[in-house]
């Protein structure tokens, strides 16, 4: 590890993002790429305008499938021999269901390309990753705390932090570090919708959140960069909440209104 070094270079780096098309994967692909990393995007729509702009590479797989994985990754080592950064960002929510209400083919659904795409991932990538490379997964907060009418997401989500923690064990004899990334609500296409599930969530992140908004994507794509870089190498087998504070207590603002409420 080179010391004095304060700009968590990735420059030179080969990094493989999945769910790269859209949302926070974009822009974690675009932040990657000016800092000097060279890029595999890979989804299950087309992301080739996307590489065309980064000089990256796209290959459209299903992560869910892991023998598309494999092809996948065999493709990117022969154009580069290696994968030194591998984001597991693709995920869906399938239903909006209460747990009562909820069916089996939806929970299906979200564990495997949820949570069996990020195995998928690591059991394709780490056997081509070199001594220091860096494995990190985009969770959510909803498997940190209740999420009504999330229950399929929130399940799946939850699984990851005993990926994450398992095969960072599992890795550290191979130098590979392993971690997750737990966003709050962040602005994208899913949280643009209107529907009712997600006004209330951001009612919530606006009411009880300590700056009282969503995050951006470039604001998550940050904090992977900062894990993806030489410079954390001591950090492994962690879940780093990424939500404005919601965990942390209830506002200020929000504490007023309750005041405010009780005393009218």
């Amino acid at each position: 590890m080179t010391t004095g070094q304060v700009d968590f270079s990735v420059a030179g780096k080969v990094a493989l993002v999945t769910g790269a098309a859209s949302g926070i994967g974009r822009a974690i692909s675009i932040r990657l790429a000016q800092a000097g990393s060279s890029l595999i995007l890979i989804d299950i729509v087309d992301a080739s305008d996307l590489a065309a702009e980064l000089n990256a590479t796209f290959i459209q797989c299903d992560v869910a499938r892991e023998d598309q994985y494999a092809a996948a990754v065999k493709q990117a080592v022969a154009l580069h021999g290696h994968i030194d950064i591998l984001v597991n960002n693709a995920g869906i929510s399938v239903s909006n269901e209460s747990i009562l209400d909820d069916s089996d083919a939806a929970y299906l659904r979200a564990f495997r390309v949820n949570t069996l795409g990020v195995v998928h991932g690591i059991r394709c990538v780490a056997p081509v990753m070199p001594t220091g490379s860096s494995i990190i997964t985009i969770s959510s907060l909803s498997s940190l705390v209740g999420a009504p009418l999330l229950g399929a997401y929130a399940a799946s989500k939850a699984a990851l932090a005993a990926v994450t923690r398992t095969s960072a064990l599992e890795l550290a004899p191979r130098g590979i570090r392993v971690n997750e990334v737990a966003p709050g609500a962040v602005r994208t296409a899913m949280n643009d919708s209107g529907a009712p599930f997600v006004e209330r969530e951001l009612a919530w992140v606006k009411a009880a959140g300590a700056f009282g908004r969503m995050a951006e994507p470039e604001e998550i794509a940050a904090v992977v960069h900062f894990l993806a870089s030489d410079d954390c190498q001591m950090i492994t087998g962690q879940t780093l909440v990424v939500d404005g504070g919601l965990t942390a207590g209830p506002s200020l603002g929000l504490l007023d209104a309750l005041v405010e409420g009780d005393n009218k």
